[in-house]
C-alpha cells in the first residue's frame, strides 16, 4: 500500500522508517537510537551555481567552489564536482569516535584531488601521505596541493594499495573519476584502462620510513580488502584510527561485513563504529564509511 505524500514528507514518518529498518536482517551495523542519530534526510548537493567551471589546461579543469578553486581532470563534470564538494561538507570520515589530532601522521588511500589531505593539514596533521594510482587525479592532486607538496607536509604516493607489490588494471571513468576502480569497473561507456602499480601499504611505510601511522582514510571503490590485508603490520603495530568507504560494490551489506570482520582480526582491541548509511533496494541500512579506534 503506498504511503500518503502527506505522510511520506513529514518529519517524524521518514525517521521512524529507519529506526523501523534498522531492526531487519542480518548484518546489522545500527540500532534505532545509532540509526535516527546519523540520519541526514535528502543529501543535498551545492547549488548549480556555486560549482563554475574556469580556465582548463594541460589536462586540467580549475572549478570555482564552496572550498575554494579545485582543479579535476578536464573531462571532470559539474555534478562530479559537486558531489566531492558534499562528502567533504558533510565531514563523512571523521566523525566520532575518530578525531584527527594535531601533529597527526595520516595516510590518504584514494587521495582523488585532494580534499582529505586538506582536511587533514586543516586539523593539524603533521604529514599527510596521499596514495593514488589514476594519472589524471593525480595531475589534479598535485595542482591542488602544491604549496603543501613543496613544504613536504604532503608526499605523493603515485601508486595503489593492495596486497602485493607488481602492476594492476585501473578502470578510469573520466566523467566520474571518484568511480576509476581495479575491482568495481565504471559502468560509463567511456570508459578506459590504464595500468598502474600497486604495493602493499606496510611496504610504503617502510620505504618511507614513517616514524609511525596516526590515521587512515580509505576511499578506492570496492578494493578494500586487498588493501587492508596489505596494511596488516601497520594495523597491528600501530593501531592508527581508520575511515574506510565501503560502499562500492553491489553487496554493500557484504562488504561492510568483509571489511569490519578483516580489520577485527588483524587487530582485535578495535573497535568498529558504523558511520553514515544509505537505504539499499533492499531496504536495509548499508554503511557508506566504517570507523576503526
Amino acid at each position: 500500500m503506498p504511503v500518503p505524500a502527506w505522510l511520506r514528507d513529514s518529519f517524524f514518518y521518514p525517521r521512524l522508517r529507519v529506526a523501523v529498518l534498522s531492526l531487519l536482517g542480518s548484518p546489522r551495523f545500527y540500532g534505532p537510537v545509532s540509526a535516527l542519530s546519523l540520519y541526514e534526510g535528502d543529501r543535498k548537493l551545492p547549488p548549480p551555481e556555486q560549482v563554475q567551471p574556469g580556465w582548463s589546461g594541460n589536462g586540467l579543469r580549475i572549478w570555482r567552489t564552496p572550498l575554494g578553486e579545485l582543479a579535476t581532470m578536464d573531462t571532470g563534470i559539474a555534478l562530479h564536482v559537486a558531489c566531492l564538494v558534499s562528502e567533504f561538507q558533510r565531514n563523512q570520515y571523521v566523525r566520532p569516535p575518530l578525531q584527527l589530532k594535531p601533529g597527526a601522521i595520516v595516510l590518504d588511500i584514494g587521495a582523488n584531488i585532494g580534499l582529505f589531505a586538506r582536511q587533514a593539514l586543516k586539523a593539524g596533521a603533521q604529514q599527510v601521505i596521499c596514495m593514488e594510482p589514476a594519472p589524471g587525479n593525480l595531475s589534479a592532486l598535485r595542482w591542488n596541493m602544491a604549496p603543501e607538496i613543496e613544504s613536504g607536509t604532503v608526499l605523493v604516493v603515485a601508486k595503489g594499495a593492495w596486497d602485493r607489490a607488481g602492476a594492476m588494471r585501473l578502470r578510469v571513468d573520466p566523467y566520474l573519476p571518484v568511480e576509476s576502480s581495479m575491482v568495481v569497473p565504471p559502468c560509463g561507456e567511456d570508459a578506459y584502462d590504464v595500468q598502474i602499480d600497486v604495493e602493499p601499504l606496510d611496504q610504503t611505510v617502510e620505504s618511507l620510513r614513517l616514524p609511525r601511522v596516526d590515521f587512515i582514510k580509505m576511499d578506492i571503490e570496492g578494493a578494500e580488502i586487498g588493501a587492508l590485508e596489505g596494511a596488516a603490520g601497520i594495523l597491528r603495530r600501530y593501531k592508527p584510527q581508520i575511515s574506510v568507504g565501503v560502499e562500492h560494490t553491489a553487496d554493500r551489506l557484504g562488504n561492510a561485513r568483509l571489511v569490519r570482520d578483516l580489520v577485527l582480526s588483524i587487530n582485535p582491541a578495535y573497535k568498529c563504529t558504523a558511520g553514515p548509511y544509505s537505504v539499499t533496494r533492499e531496504r536495509r541500512l548499508a554503511p557508506d564509511v566504517l570507523y576503526f579506534n
